[in-house]
């Protein structure tokens, strides 16, 4: 979005100039922002008649415009998904900022270890899933660490937590 301000304006714009002027209500940064953020919302509503999401979240740099992105995107999913599938969807805002690759990258190692470290140790380990498992099923990926459950689903299949 900087980019394209900065092609408008003839002049450069950043990310902190762009959220500097959202904070300062610039009607030009407002409505380039809202309307980044009903196109987004209609690519995703097409995720969302496939695959049926529970929750989207929002990252990276588009997750700082807060409430003037996700607003827009979710009118457009409300607008262009399939009713049922656009009621289940909740789309909010990432907390995880620039850590959530590395976050998910070391969910994703520490739960498959236990599998790994028996097959390396020949099966001489039992990977009790109530300490860390991971299974995967159909379109649903769950994660149980230590009884604290991350679930990641695209379907209606909830998994139960233990």
């Amino acid at each position: 979005m900087p980019r394209l301000l900065s092609q408008s304006w003839n002049r450069p714009v950043t990310w902190p100039d762009l959220l500097r002027l959202l904070d300062e209500g610039n009607p030009g940064a407002c409505r380039a922002v809202a309307d980044a953020g009903a196109y987004i919302g209609r690519a995703i509503a097409a995720a969302v008649n496939l695959l049926n999401p529970k929750l989207i979240v929002i990252g990276g740099d588009l997750a700082k415009g807060g409430e003037l992105v996700l607003a827009p995107i979710r009118t457009a999913i409300a607008r262009n998904a399939l009713p049922p599938a656009a009621r289940n969807a909740t789309v909010v805002q990432g907390v995880l900022g620039e850590h959530a690759e590395v976050l998910g990258a070391a969910t994703t190692v520490l739960a498959d270890s236990p599998r790994i470290l028996a097959s390396r140790l020949g099966g001489a380990i039992d990977a009790h899933p109530q300490r860390a498992s991971a299974t995967s099923t159909g379109r649903s990926r769950y994660f149980d660490l230590k009884n604290s459950a991350v679930a990641v689903e695209a379907d209606n299949d909830r998994p139960e937590r233990n």
